[in-house]
């Protein structure tokens, strides 16, 4: 297509310090996980999503449901249960 030579053009100051970000973030993922495991990675991700819901809520006031509060309360509860454990 035509038009792409164009828009690169345009775009490559944002498409570079994207793909650089990318890059380390995939090298970030992979240390992260040989350091803390699979499972730490994936229960590190869920606390961050219930810190995201939770920052949202409080910050900008979005309406969270009692089913969302109850899941993320049974959720935050496993993952203190498995570092317990562990």
């Amino acid at each position: 297509h035509p038009a792409i030579p164009q828009a690169l053009a345009v775009w490559w100051p944002y498409i570079l310090p994207n793909a650089c970000l990318a890059f380390v973030m995939n090298l970030l993922v992979a240390t992260i996980i040989k350091e803390i495991s699979s499972i730490g990675f994936i229960l590190t991700g869920v606390c961050k999503d219930t810190a995201i819901v939770i920052f949202s809520a409080v910050v900008a006031g979005e309406h969270v449901t009692g089913f969302q509060r109850v899941s993320f309360t049974v959720t935050l509860a496993g993952v203190s249960f498995w570092s317990y454990l562990k």
